[in-house]
């Protein structure tokens, strides 16, 4: 007998239909993935570029020597000739200062911003003066290394230096340009002992012109202490004093402490380039008065404007970048 009967070929209408929809899903799915990677690629960017501008506000803070504004004004908070921060005043009284950025971090209205830059200065009280320095670089439980930078007149001209002891005869010449000179400072672990710390300088070729390595008497509690001492600094024959450019690498951890010992005349800014240091920069208008200060603790916050606006803002993790630092002001 003849079977009529036929294979069928092809899809019917509903598994057609049930193809569409598994499509449609798997698209779905897909696009929402995207848009998700998409989110946070770009949250990623923001943060990223937020971070960058943060530590370059950082640096330039620290770098600078700036005035606290009265709290009984309303005078800005001026860190250098370009940046310049708002007073302002919160319901509980408390005193910061902002400045309102576009994307690019580029200074508009506050309307228009997609950024706010907020500083809060808060004193320590603490006050330090050269009786209070000179207790705290006797301290036996901490490393203590002096240095004294001067300059000198010889048959050769004048030359700056750098020496440890001041009655060593052989200073180290420092190098110069025509109106900087420029330091470089290391603070490492030695990898003998963990208890153990080196701190080298160097000069703009790096050339080391002094070290010293020295055991802490107590892992929690001593300090290590640079001093850097500018009594010698003086001019010589109407020679003009050139600017002094300190760089600091801290490797070791935990922070360390930098002191300047000059009075108002000296020019030397430190730039922190690795870890976490301690600046106490000393000056007076008369070098033979104590020479006084007042070490603040520094917070910088850049948060989203829109949360900012709402009050969104009420931990460190709320905004898009947070940093701390310490500093001896005038």
């Amino acid at each position: 007998m003849k079977n009529n009967s036929k294979k069928h070929e092809g899809f019917t209408l509903i598994e057609v239909v049930i193809c569409m929809a598994i499509l449609s899903i798997i698209s779905v799915a897909l696009y929402d993935g995207f848009v998700i990677i998409t989110k946070q690629i770009r949250a990623g960017q923001v943060k990223q570029s937020v971070a960058l501008e943060g530590k370059n506000m950082l640096e330039k803070m620290k770098a600078t020597d700036f005035v606290v504004p009265s709290v009984t004004t309303d005078a800005a908070l001026k860190i250098d000739d370009q940046i310049e921060l708002q007073k302002e005043e919160n319901d509980d009284g408390d005193i910061f200062y902002t400045r309102y950025l576009k994307k690019d971090f580029s200074v508009c209205p506050r309307e228009v911003s997609m950024y706010v830059e907020k500083v809060t200065l808060t004193p320590t009280r603490v006050t330090l003066n050269d009786e209070q320095i000179t207790d705290e670089l006797k301290n036996t439980n901490n490393i203590n290394y002096k240095v004294y930078i001067g300059r000198e007149s010889n048959v050769t001209g004048v030359e700056d230096y750098i020496k440890h002891n001041i009655t060593d005869i052989t200073p180290k010449i420092l190098e110069s340009d025509s109106n900087k000179i420029a330091i470089y400072v290391y603070f490492e672990t030695s990898p003998s002992s963990t208890r153990d710390r080196a701190i080298t300088i160097k000069d703009s070729k790096g050339t080391t012109l002094l070290d010293t390595t020295e055991t802490l008497a107590n892992a929690t509690s001593s300090k290590v202490n640079l001093c850097m001492n500018f009594n010698y600094y003086k001019k010589i024959d109407n020679s003009n004093l050139k600017d002094v450019e300190i760089y600091v690498y801290n490797r070791t951890g935990s922070a360390a402490n930098i002191y300047l010992q000059k009075d108002s005349t000296q020019t030397a800014n430190v730039t922190v380039c690795k870890g976490e240091i301690n600046i106490y920069d000393n000056r007076a208008e008369d070098s033979d008065e104590n020479q006084m200060g007042t070490l603040y603790d520094i917070k910088l916050e850049i948060s989203d404007y829109s949360k900012y606006k709402n009050d969104e803002i009420h931990q460190d993790k709320d905004n898009l970048f947070t940093g701390y630092f310490k500093k001896n002001i005038h």
